[in-house]
């Protein structure tokens, strides 16, 4: 599949050695910033973005090697991602100041934003986001699962390249797609399928899984947001 099928739909901005994709709709401020979970891109964000949109700015980016984006040095630590962000909204020119919205692991990107440019954040909002002590804290079931999802990438990325994933995208159609695909409006859907089961997507997926004991280290030599609003969301089943 050739990207050139379903064009980037925000822009391409260089933050460096590489291009990075952001999506701003909406006007107003404070900007709203979507931080992506792992495994997860601007996409995700369309049905969330497209209603805060209505009342002020709002972004959402793919990180190295996600959706539009161009892979990006290694390693994949938090630290590395929050200085490409920073760049990104810097020169394309978001609307200061942000509350940043992270999710997941996107929760340590939202406050190593905030530890290395406190003066550029309104709020944070936290959406189910790791905790650095997490890998520590839960029982050894935990890592088990943790090196399935790295088996699992590792898998998916030599079949990416081999071309498996297209045929059975072909054979199967959208009944292939994960549940929230579904959601997205019919224009979306195939550019969601196309765009984002790249072989990049996979290798991004594993590189920064295997900083993310570094990125947790980063996150955990932070102090409080201070007097910055915070607001925390969690999943209860």
């Amino acid at each position: 599949m050739s990207l050139n099928s379903h064009p980037p739909i925000g822009q391409l901005i260089n933050v460096g050695s590489h291009q990075l994709h952001i999506y701003s709709t909406g006007e107003g401020s404070p900007s709203i910033v979507f931080e992506s979970g792992g495994a997860s891109w601007s996409l995700d964000w369309t049905l969330v973005q497209s209603e805060v949109a209505k009342f002020t700015n709002a972004c959402s980016y793919d990180r190295a090697g996600f959706g539009w984006s161009e892979s990006g040095p290694n390693p994949r630590t938090s630290e590395q991602i929050v200085t490409e962000l920073h760049t990104l909204l810097t020169r394309a020119e978001i609307k200061k100041p942000y509350i940043l919205v992270g999710a997941s692991f996107g929760g340590h990107t939202a406050r190593l934003f905030v530890k290395k440019y406190p003066e550029e954040v309104a709020g944070v909002i936290l959406l189910d986001a790791r905790h650095e002590a997490i890998d520590s804290k839960m029982p050894p079931a935990w890592k088990k699962l943790g090196a399935a999802g790295k088996g699992m990438y590792q898998f998916m990325l030599l079949a990416s390249r081999v071309g498996a994933l297209n045929l059975l995208g072909k054979l199967m159609g959208e009944k292939a797609a994960p549940p929230i695909v579904m959601k997205l409006p019919p224009e979306i859907r195939t550019a969601y399928l196309e765009v984002g089961f790249q072989p990049k997507y996979f290798q991004s997926n594993l590189d920064e899984l295997a900083a993310i004991g570094e990125s947790d280290r980063q996150l955990s030599l932070t102090d409080s947001l201070g007097n910055i609003p915070l607001t925390v969301m969690a999943w209860n089943p």
